[in-house]
């Protein structure tokens, strides 16, 4: 998964990688950025389950830590995203084996506005050049007499 300033969203919620904020429900939650890539880690894996052993070794690397720090992380994931366990409609516990996130997300670059912006303005410099070319052009020819 690419992280960026693309935002994920999964129904009415929106998660932003870039600024480490969850948003639902008109509520911004700020996270960790630990905690923003452990839960990247299972939406790139989504619908599979994640392994505590590959969270901590794709999250924390060489850093030595057990699997509490896993279960922390995902605890703090779904107070901020409105979640409990026995109810999970993003994050699921699959017992002795890991995590997988269950909500069918998509993603996006940009809004409908920000499109239509970077749209109008690529069509405006194809203009622009094509102006410019048909304007050499008609001053070669009037150079040239004909």
């Amino acid at each position: 998964m690419e992280v960026g300033s693309d935002q994920i969203a999964f129904g009415s919620i929106g998660i932003d990688p870039e600024t480490f904020t969850i948003s639902h429900s008109g509520d911004t939650h700020k996270i960790s950025p630990r905690d923003m890539d452990v839960f990247l880690v299972l939406v790139e894996k989504q619908g599979r389950v994640v392994t505590r052993d590959a969270i901590m070794d794709e999250v924390w690397g060489d850093v030595v830590v057990n699997d509490e720090a896993v279960s922390l992380s995902v605890s703090r994931l779904r107070a901020a995203l409105g979640e409990n366990a026995k109810e999970p409609r993003i994050i699921q516990t699959i017992p002795k084996r890991g995590y997988k996130a269950v909500a069918p997300g998509r993603r996006w670059k940009a809004s409908r506005g920000q499109m239509a912006f970077a749209i109008v303005s690529v069509l405006l410099i194809i203009m622009t050049m094509l102006f410019i070319q048909v304007q050499s052009v008609y001053h070669e020819i009037a150079d040239v007499g004909l």
